[in-house]
């Protein structure tokens, strides 16, 4: 069973903390600001899609999956197209090394935001294309096992992880 509640906004920064520009959040539940979503139900899909998208993430590895990972899964399986993304990084006068998005986003200033789910967003889609779906799960089960990030994903993608930031970049 997956709960998912539904706040003001006003509510739901109040009770989850979560920075401005957050959309939602899982933290076991789907609580999600409502921010005019009745009258845009697309939005609200795609919200949702996001949250239960870090939901399965969550499932297959509890711990160990870095945060550029789970946001590009959660932006990839939002349904929509990534054409956002890809003027971002464009526009961007530098990327943003994968290796810092491994831990989180909240230390970022809020400019950099945008970018980070941009890149991350893009980094999975390329994974996805170079590999399918399949090492994906298997990469997120490793690390559900306790094994490191790189030499997993070197295992499931045939590739390092400096390589994947190299070809990424």
């Amino acid at each position: 069973v997956l709960t998912v509640v539904l706040y003001t906004d006003e509510q739901f920064r109040d009770i989850t903390r979560s920075p401005s520009w957050a959309g939602g959040l899982f933290d076991g539940k789907i609580r999600v600001p409502m921010r005019g979503a009745l009258g845009d139900p697309k939005q609200l899909e795609k919200v949702l899609a996001h949250e239960f998208t870090h939901a399965l993430v969550r499932s297959l590895s509890p711990r160990g999956a870095p945060t550029w990972l789970d946001e590009g899964l959660a932006v990839v399986f939002e349904m929509g197209n990534l054409q956002w993304a890809e003027q971002t990084v464009r526009q961007a006068p530098s990327l943003l090394p994968l290796t810092q998005l491994h831990y989180g986003f909240l230390t970022l200033p809020s400019e950099q935001i945008p970018l980070a789910y941009a890149e991350s967003a893009l980094a999975v889609r390329m994974l996805i294309e170079r590999g399918g779906p399949l090492p994906l799960a298997t990469l997120l089960q490793d690390l559900a096992a306790g094994q490191d990030f790189a030499e997993a994903f070197e295992r499931r993608f045939y590739f390092s992880y400096q390589e994947l930031q190299a070809a990424w970049v």
